[in-house]
């Protein structure tokens, strides 16, 4: 009795130290706010400090995504262009750092609504299993795992997602209800069409992403007509894409053909106008470079390179 007494009264003493709860919650809000102290190589510091390093400013471009499309979204994977047009640092950000978040900015509450009901069969599953200690476990490992994809972007790493998705099989496995209904069956023949469109799909996105990666490859080490064939491949096989034009646009341009980078650039900026990078090769070339320039700086205004651009264009004779 007198130890729980002292341990209240020190909860008290606490609070009254540091002006209650709400200045407590305050003081933490800030420090998740503020960039972290601790230097990459302090590990220690890193695991203890409770700066969101950058998080607040994900989630909130992510929010004002779903401010500007609550119904439809964005766009697939469309975070990463709303992060350059809007970031208050010249940090890159591919995700949101918010598996939910982005899902439901980038493809609305459809997309979330179809992502949730996929995720919560093993939760329902839980609900059948309670006692059963294995059951627990693989209950908590999934939990953690739903749990962490709402404030990191790991869950894209295969093996973290797998070890998560695995634990909730195993969970929905455990909760069967004997006697109850069995999984639908598919006709053999459907399976093996389904299946064997989805190999061709995925093959020919494998053999166009591989073009594509060859063509940055032979254009940045300064040989743009292997650059060429290479994006004219990947165009090939991705025709729904911009990039094989932008690459094969900036090929021309390295090989001196302005008129031909010209036609291919504004055919990538026709399919794609929201690509910076592509408005910034226009700029060199195009009639209009400065309607091009200033449409770069509209999409990533913290770009250092678009900044060398303007500042080169404010110094020419």
């Amino acid at each position: 009795m007198i130890a729980a007494t002292l341990f209240c009264a020190g909860l008290v003493y606490a609070a009254v130290r540091l002006d209650g709860p709400t200045g407590a919650f305050d003081r933490a809000l800030d420090a998740f706010h503020r960039d972290p102290e601790a230097t990459p190589d302090d590990l220690s510091g890193r695991l203890l400090s409770v700066s969101g390093h950058g998080r607040a400013d994900y989630w909130r471009v992510a929010a004002g995504m779903v401010a500007d499309h609550p119904l439809l979204g964005a766009g697939a994977a469309t975070f990463n262009r709303n992060w350059l047009a809007d970031r208050p640092v010249p940090h890159q950000a591919r995700d949101a750092h918010n598996l939910y978040l982005e899902t439901v900015a980038a493809l609305g509450p459809i997309g979330l609504a179809v992502l949730l009901l996929a995720l919560a069969p093993p939760l329902v599953a839980f609900g059948r299993v309670r006692g059963d200690p294995v059951g627990a476990a693989l209950a908590g490992v999934y939990a953690a795992f739903l749990v962490h994809a709402a404030v990191d972007w790991d869950w894209e790493i295969p093996l973290l997602a797998l070890g998560g998705l695995v634990c909730g099989t195993g969970l929905v496995a455990r909760g069967r209800v004997p006697g109850g209904p069995t999984a639908v069956r598919l006709p053999g023949p459907l399976v093996v069409g389904l299946g064997c469109c989805v190999v061709a799909i995925g093959l020919a996105a494998h053999i166009g992403n591989r073009a594509l990666a060859s063509a940055q490859h032979e254009l940045a080490t300064g040989r743009p007509e292997r650059a060429l064939a290479r994006a004219r491949t990947a165009r090939t096989w991705m025709p729904w894409s911009a990039e094989p034009w932008q690459l094969i646009g900036q090929a021309h341009l390295a090989a001196g053909r302005d008129a031909k980078a010209r036609a291919s650039l504004l055919e990538a900026a026709r399919r794609d106008p929201g690509a910076w990078s592509t408005w910034l090769s226009l700029a060199s070339i195009t009639p209009s470079s400065e309607a091009a320039l200033a449409r770069a700086e509209a999409l990533n205004p913290l770009s250092s390179t678009v900044s060398e651009v303007r500042e080169a264009t404010r110094t020419d004779p």
